[in-house]
């Protein structure tokens, strides 16, 4: 068994346990929504009171498997790229405990050696900021897609409950019914605009944008004549890490969505690179 198929399957569990705190999130919403509608002393109040508490350890918990889960797959990742890239590879304990931790996992037919593929074929600080670039690049479009995905619906949200709210003030309801909505209302724009959708919104842009910078720095030194300095190689694939291990695991239908499309795009600008190459080398320059 590859790495590879340790990371998949560790990724695949963050996302999962991901999912779940999110859908507490929406349990704990609906109960505030329910809740309006019913007076403050009513039985069923008290028991959705009670199991919110309890929705939100849960969700609390599964938050934390989420990173835990996410931190091991990251922390394979990072040790696998090391390996081709600079060909320190990990130690017999490590890839042992990894084992370990992940558990059989069937091989899910990804090639470990074709995936690590780039121009320099001998491990150096270049070959590792080609696959830094290759995996900014990944990085930078999936996480920017899923930031607008998940910010358009947390917009959509809480501008529809915002105008609701008008609507039915403009309606002319009554005091109690005024007041009950009232509470839906804040329910509602309290889980659309601060809650787990617009965090994970805001997580996806910061990672957009900072894979971004990293993707057109390893453009920068690789564009550079000479040889590449390991020091600073380190110092953007560093960078790079840090703000992957900060953001949840990027959602795996947006990949795939995108996988076909953005590996096409990438073959399309490695070809036009080449050809630039080829024609400078023609003609002397």
């Amino acid at each position: 068994m590859n790495l590879l198929d340790l990371k998949k399957r560790e990724f695949k569990r963050s996302e999962f346990w991901q999912y779940m705190s999110l859908g507490g999130s929406f349990l704990i919403y609906a109960i505030g929504v329910v809740t309006g509608f019913f007076d403050s002393n009513a039985k069923l109040v008290k028991f959705l009171a009670i199991a919110s508490v309890a929705i939100q350890f849960f969700s609390f918990l599964f938050r934390h498997l989420s990173a835990v889960h996410a931190d091991l797959g990251g922390e394979i990742n990072r040790r696998n790229n090391f390996a081709h890239g600079l060909d320190i590879q990990p130690s017999r304990e490590e890839v042992e405990d990894w084992h370990i931790r992940v558990g059989t996992v069937k091989p899910g037919g990804m090639d470990n050696e074709h995936y690590f593929d780039t121009e320099t074929e001998e491990p150096s600080p270049k070959k590792l900021l080609e696959l830094t670039r290759v995996s900014a690049y990944f990085t930078t479009n999936i996480a920017g897609r899923a930031a607008i995905a998940f910010g358009s619906i947390s917009a959509v949200g809480f501008f529809f409950f915002v105008y609701l709210l008008i609507i039915l003030v403009q309606a002319g309801v009554t005091a109690t019914n005024l007041e009950r909505i009232n509470r839906v209302v804040i329910a509602s724009m309290g889980f659309w605009a601060s809650g787990e959708l617009a965090w994970l919104a805001l997580c996806y842009y910061r990672l957009s944008q900072t894979a971004r910078r990293n993707r057109d720095r390893c453009a920068e030194a690789l564009g550079r004549s000479g040889k590449i300095d390991l020091a600073e190689a380190m110092v953007i694939v560093g960078e790079y890490n840090c703000a992957t291990a900060q953001c949840p695991t990027l959602p795996e239908l947006i990949y795939n969505r995108l996988k076909s499309d953005l590996n096409i795009a990438l073959e399309s600008t490695k070809q036009s690179s080449d050809e630039i190459g080829l024609k400078k080398n023609l003609s002397g320059d």
